[in-house]
């Protein structure tokens, strides 16, 4: 316990956030279907980028829709939606400390994607 964080919790099972990437709407992209980027407007030789909501959203959310639209009128990238919505939505305590581990698995998912 610190003076900063006086109290702490545990984040969610990685398997029990939820943690989705979505790089078009309802085109979930997961480890076992890589395929799946080379029939979506996808280039490894842009810079992709990741839009994660905060504590209580969704993806579904109304911000990051508008994020997305106004990034890509700026800017050619390849663009991924992050949803951690079932760690979101705990109280804010839980909230945060799933907030750590979809950094995580969010750093985990950039290194995989390294060699696409």
């Amino acid at each position: 316990m610190s003076v900063i964080r006086p109290s702490s919790a545990l984040p969610n099972p990685p398997y029990g956030m939820g943690t989705r990437f979505y790089p078009v709407e309802d085109v979930e992209l997961m480890p076992d279907n890589e395929f799946i980027l080379n029939f979506l407007p996808y280039s490894a030789a842009k810079k992709t980028v990741f839009i994660v909501h905060g504590f209580t959203d969704s993806h579904q959310v109304e911000w990051p829709l508008k994020a997305k639209d106004s990034l890509l009128e700026q800017e050619d990238v390849n663009k991924i939606t992050v949803d951690w919505a079932p760690g979101a939505c705990s109280n804010y305590l839980k909230a945060t400390a799933n907030a750590r581990l979809c950094g995580a698995q969010l750093y985990r998912f950039q290194i995989g994607r390294a060699h696409v």
